[in-house]
Protein backbone atom coordinates (compact mmCIF):
# COMPACT_ATOMS: atom_id res chain seq x y z
CA UNK A 1 0.00 0.00 0.00
CA UNK A 2 1.21 3.55 -0.58
CA UNK A 3 1.45 6.71 1.48
CA UNK A 4 0.60 9.58 0.02
CA UNK A 5 2.70 11.18 2.82
CA UNK A 6 5.39 9.54 2.40
CA UNK A 7 7.74 10.98 0.02
CA UNK A 8 10.12 7.90 -0.27
CA UNK A 9 6.69 6.12 -1.90
CA UNK A 10 5.96 9.14 -4.80
CA UNK A 11 8.32 7.59 -7.58
CA UNK A 12 6.08 4.56 -7.09
CA UNK A 13 2.80 6.23 -6.97
CA UNK A 14 4.18 8.43 -10.19
CA UNK A 15 4.74 5.58 -11.96
CA UNK A 16 1.87 3.79 -11.50
CA UNK A 17 -0.46 6.56 -12.27
CA UNK A 18 1.59 7.15 -15.68
CA UNK A 19 1.00 3.28 -16.62
CA UNK A 20 -2.78 3.42 -16.29
CA UNK A 21 -3.13 7.05 -18.05
CA UNK A 22 -3.50 7.67 -21.18
CA UNK A 23 -2.31 11.00 -23.46
CA UNK A 24 -4.90 13.06 -24.09
CA UNK A 25 -7.50 10.87 -22.59
CA UNK A 26 -7.13 10.57 -19.16
CA UNK A 27 -7.55 12.71 -16.35
CA UNK A 28 -5.85 11.93 -12.55
CA UNK A 29 -8.12 13.48 -9.67
CA UNK A 30 -6.09 13.95 -6.59
CA UNK A 31 -8.08 14.20 -2.70
CA UNK A 32 -5.80 14.92 0.05
CA UNK A 33 -5.63 17.47 2.73
CA UNK A 34 -3.04 19.35 3.44
CA UNK A 35 0.42 18.18 4.54
CA UNK A 36 4.42 18.67 3.84
CA UNK A 37 4.43 16.61 1.32
CA UNK A 38 2.60 18.22 -1.10
CA UNK A 39 5.23 20.14 -2.76
CA UNK A 40 8.11 17.44 -2.84
CA UNK A 41 5.05 15.33 -4.89
CA UNK A 42 3.76 17.83 -7.98
CA UNK A 43 7.12 18.68 -8.14
CA UNK A 44 8.42 14.95 -8.93
CA UNK A 45 4.71 14.76 -11.23
CA UNK A 46 5.61 17.57 -13.26
CA UNK A 47 8.11 15.83 -14.91
CA UNK A 48 5.20 13.49 -17.00
CA UNK A 49 2.09 15.38 -16.35
CA UNK A 50 -0.03 18.84 -16.50
CA UNK A 51 -1.62 20.19 -13.99
CA UNK A 52 -4.66 21.42 -15.42
CA UNK A 53 -6.02 22.60 -11.61
CA UNK A 54 -6.10 23.07 -7.76
CA UNK A 55 -8.96 23.86 -5.73
CA UNK A 56 -9.66 23.89 -2.11
CA UNK A 57 -12.75 21.82 -1.70
CA UNK A 58 -13.34 22.34 1.83
CA UNK A 59 -11.72 23.99 4.26
CA UNK A 60 -7.75 21.72 4.29
CA UNK A 61 -8.88 19.37 1.59
CA UNK A 62 -7.50 20.06 -1.86
CA UNK A 63 -8.28 18.40 -5.20
CA UNK A 64 -5.86 18.66 -7.84
CA UNK A 65 -6.84 17.72 -11.70
CA UNK A 66 -3.76 16.46 -13.92
CA UNK A 67 -3.10 15.14 -17.31
CA UNK A 68 -0.73 13.29 -18.37
CA UNK A 69 1.83 14.88 -21.19
CA UNK A 70 1.66 14.01 -24.26
CA UNK A 71 4.92 13.17 -25.56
Amino acid sequence: MLCADAPEAFETLIETLVSLSTPGRTEVLLCFPQRFSEPIFFEQATAYFDELGLEEAEPGIFVSRLALRTA
